[in-house]
């Protein structure tokens, strides 16, 4: 690996379901088209993989089943799957891993750190005046090596954050890619 070509290693996406996915879809074209992708992918998100091709996927229990459940604490859960995703990115070696508001990312966020692998955290557009609870945590702890929001607001409450527009609408403004 210490000859290896930055360009040489994947570009890593975590693909959630729902409005995330759309969102993350607009933004597919412009992330580095000549990169090998690698996916993470929450359960009962199967469906996404047919659509970006990639060179490998690892598919992650979801923190939320359903609604009325609630989000899974269980310690030796997280554990788990911090665990196998840190072992999954040190075999693929992605550049960065990018992923996009969902509660999902926790532990992919912190299995980056602990492999010392660049996190960039997008928070969802429909986050207008304050951060989701995923994106304060992502926030507060420093997990993301680049934080992103789509709204100017919340660029000026969050010092930290980068904006650069929404991502609908990346395409029609020219913005730089990530």
């Amino acid at each position: 690996m210490a000859d290896e070509k930055p360009h040489d290693r994947p570009l890593a996406l975590l693909l959630a379901g729902g409005g995330f996915w759309g969102e993350l879809q607009k933004l597919l074209p412009r992330l580095a088209p000549d990169l090998d992708r690698i996916l993470i992918v929450p359960d009962g998100n199967h469906a996404l993989v047919d659509e970006v091709e990639a060179r490998a996927t690892l598919f992650v229990r979801q923190l939320i089943e359903t609604r009325a459940s609630g989000m899974n604490r269980s310690p030796g859960f997280w554990a788990r799957e911090v665990w196998r995703q840190w072992r999954f990115l040190r075999a693929e070696n992605p550049l960065m891993v990018i992923g996009l508001g969902s509660v999902d990312c926790l532990p992919t966020a912190i299995a980056t750190r602990l492999a010392g692998i660049p996190f960039v955290f997008i928070e969802t557009v429909t986050r207008v005046d304050d951060l989701s609870a995923t994106g304060k945590l992502i926030y507060r702890l420093r997990l993301a090596k680049r934080f992103y929001v789509q709204w100017p607001g919340l660029g000026k409450r969050y010092p930290r954050a980068l904006y650069e527009g929404i991502v609908h609408d990346l395409g029609n403004r020219g913005n730089n890619p990530l």
